[in-house]
């Protein structure tokens, strides 16, 4: 059974970790491309205002002069060979650096001859006069005559976002070039990659947590399991010790009983009137025990099943130890046993179930006066603490040994000098207490005996 339980947490757990990481994975991967997105939208948008700006800025006229007269790649060789190149190359460089781009701002012009786009101006100090842009996006060929923005693209040198805005002649309607800005994609992208891993962290963190927190929980959650089994077990075994003691028990005066009437009812034996008288009295003894371990039978099993319900009054435990404590005196006498009572009559009223618990003091008085040996004492006290008072019955007998008293109250304990009974007395007592929510224990006194105490609450009217 354990190793179930043990492969039951294991599978358990290994599938709630499974499902945790591929959840994070998921939210994670989602958390990733929204950053993508996000960041997508800001820079192209940024992009195209500088683009619209530039492209406003620049002459068209000049561009177009600089194009007639440079017609060929590598007529430009340095930034100050032409005064309206530096001029725009000024504007491109100015721009780049207010904005924080680290890659060329260029003007682009498109030769349908070659279907091909060339380079104008650039924002380096090295001139890329009129090199082909080997490699272009299908929009910016569609849309270079306008203005727009490339999602992502790439080329020979990475991936891009990018923004582009057509320059204008001074008639405002013919472009003669474009003006195009450009970010390195893959740089977000390890910037993304690298809050990713933080995020990676954070989750296995928060995975482990979690895993813990589950670990621990299924773990109490099966041990609970394991002790409800285990209680289910020794249940099982104290019904089975029930049923051997209770069969011993009463077989003990059924037997006493069946005996003495056939003995009662034999015509040929001559009986004189006081053997019969004794008969007649031992049968009423046997049948009188027999009606007592029906009796807390019967009690038990309406204490365990919660039918029993309290019936609570304010009442003086002083005069009910009193007068339980006469009802036993004469037993108590016979068995050389002093009974002694310390209550003091200021002891305020307690609001408890009265024939209840007059039922615990006379089980536990009895089963003290069973146990203990002829000259001992047994002392019923009671006293206040807090909002409740404590009620001790203790003796000066033989106690127990100490490994039986958390089994003291059990349904079928009698200890290790068994005598005659099933051991139910102290079973009602606990089924009584815990239906009072009072809180009691025992525990073996320094000179000797034992002493069982019990609290039951104070009533409002004291």
């Amino acid at each position: 059974m354990n190793k179930f339980f043990s492969s039951l947490k294991n599978g358990i757990l290994l599938l709630t970790l499974i499902s945790i990481i591929g959840i994070s994975a998921i939210i994670t991967y989602i958390s990733f491309k929204s950053q993508q997105q996000v960041y997508e939208h800001e820079t192209l948008g940024r992009l195209k205002a500088i683009s619209s700006t530039l492209a406003s800025q620049i002459d068209g006229d000049e561009l177009a002069h600089l194009y007639k007269h440079y017609p060929n790649k590598g007529d430009i060789t340095h930034s100050d060979q032409d005064s309206v190149y530096k001029s725009i190359h000024e504007k491109l460089k100015m721009s780049a650096e207010i904005n924080g781009i680290t890659t060329p701002i260029y003007t682009l012009m498109f030769h349908p001859g070659d279907e091909k786009f060339h380079f104008g101006v650039t924002s380096s100090d090295e001139p890329y006069w009129m090199h082909h842009f080997e490699k272009f996006p299908q929009k910016l060929l569609d849309n270079y005559k306008s203005s727009g923005t490339v999602r992502p693209y790439t080329s020979e040198k990475g991936t891009w976002l990018s923004a582009f805005c057509a320059i204008r002649k001074s008639d405002h309607t013919t472009p003669i070039g474009l003006v195009q800005v450009d970010v390195e994609f893959d740089k977000f992208r390890d910037k993304a990659l690298s809050s990713l891993y933080s995020n990676i962290l954070i989750t296995l963190l928060i995975v482990g947590t979690v895993a813990i927190l589950i670990y621990f929980s299924i773990t109490t959650l099966l041990r609970q399991q394991e002790k409800i089994q285990e209680a289910e077990k020794e249940l099982a075994i104290y019904r089975k010790e029930l049923i051997a003691n209770v069969s011993h028990d009463l077989r003990t005066p059924l037997s006493s009983i069946q005996g003495y009437v056939e003995t009662l009812l034999m015509p040929e034996l001559k009986l004189s009137e006081e053997d019969r008288t004794k008969y007649l009295n031992v049968t009423l003894n046997s049948a009188q025990k027999l009606k007592r371990l029906v009796d807390e039978l019967f009690e038990l099993s309406r204490l365990e099943s919660k039918d029993r319900k309290l019936k609570l009054h304010s009442f003086n435990i002083g005069e009910l130890a009193h007068d339980t404590l006469l009802g036993l005196q004469i037993d108590a006498e016979q068995a050389g046993i002093t009974l002694k009572h310390d209550i003091s009559p200021s002891t305020p009223s307690v609001i408890a179930d009265v024939a209840l618990i007059d039922r615990v003091l006379q089980n536990l008085l009895s089963n003290a006066v069973k146990y203990c040996p002829s000259g001992s004492w047994i002392e019923l006290s009671a006293k206040v603490e807090g909002s409740h008072v404590l009620v001790e019955v203790a003796d000066n007998g033989v106690g127990i040994p100490e490994e039986d008293i958390p089994e003291l109250f059990d349904r079928v304990y009698r200890g290790r000098n068994k005598k005659s009974g099933t051991g139910l007395g102290l079973a009602i007592v606990r089924g009584v207490l815990d239906l009072h929510n009072s809180n009691y224990k025992a525990y073996n006194n320094k000179d000797g005996g034992i002493t069982i105490c019990f609290t039951l609450k104070i009533s409002g009217n004291s």
